[in-house]
């Protein structure tokens, strides 16, 4: 849907009582191409969640620019890049069904409601989880409410999804069955999708392209020759 291209990018952590600046990210140029599932890799704070912030619009970049399709993208805020981004904590409304969680971000948008009732089915019924649309989240499992976090970030139809952990709460047969149904939903709308992961099995089974990290810059990417 979009190519997301990062060049020089820095973000400074800065400690104001000892006047010093941690590097997150540090002079990161990175492409991430259209229509690909790019899993981004690497030790515990080594820059990834950060990477996911800064494409999202969630936090700013200190240095170097963003573009998306070759439009500058730097200062945009999050509503108005196109991309959703799905963190680890995947809080859902409580008050809220599944269904109107999910179907929360098309109401804002103005959508019609028959469109609404028509795209909640479809990607409930992608990600198996149409028994839960009348439900609570305080009913849900954890990894039930990480596949809602999914949906209502998938039902916006982003140019770009970008999803932080998207697995961590799932057991193992749902987690194979989640990424199988994600693969195919990507490849059939042609999505862009960024997955932050520890888990290796995670980007051999997903990734179109490997990005790895280190200290908050990119120390490789890797295009697979099967994609």
């Amino acid at each position: 849907m979009s190519t997301i291209r990062l060049e020089h990018v820095s973000v400074f952590h800065r400690d104001v009582r000892s006047k010093t600046a941690v590097a997150a990210l540090f002079d990161v140029s990175l492409e991430i191409a259209d229509g690909l599932m790019t899993v981004v890799q690497g030790p515990s704070g080594c820059g990834k969640t950060t990477l996911l912030k800064v494409i999202s619009g969630v936090l700013a970049a200190d240095e170097g620019a963003l573009y998306k399709d070759s439009v500058d993208i730097t200062t945009d805020p999050p509503d108005k890049r196109g991309v959703a981004y799905v963190t680890q904590e995947h809080t859902p409304y409580p008050h809220l069904t599944v269904f109107e969680n999910i179907a929360f971000p098309l109401r804002q948008s103005g959508a019609p409601v028959e469109e609404i009732r028509r795209r909640v089915n479809a990607v409930a019924h992608d990600l198996d989880i149409s028994p839960l649309l009348s439900r609570k989240p305080r009913v849900l499992s954890k990894g039930q409410q990480q596949v809602l976090a999914l949906a209502r970030a998938i039902v916006k139809r982003p140019d770009v999804i970008l999803l932080d952990e998207p697995f961590a709460s799932l057991d193992p047969l749902r987690r194979t069955h989640i990424k199988t149904r994600l693969r195919d939903m990507q490849r059939r709308g042609g999505l862009t999708v960024v997955i932050v992961t520890h888990d290796d099995d995670d980007a051999s089974e997903l990734a179109d392209v490997i990005v790895t990290m280190d200290n908050g810059s990119v120390t490789g990417t890797h295009r697979r020759q099967n994609t």
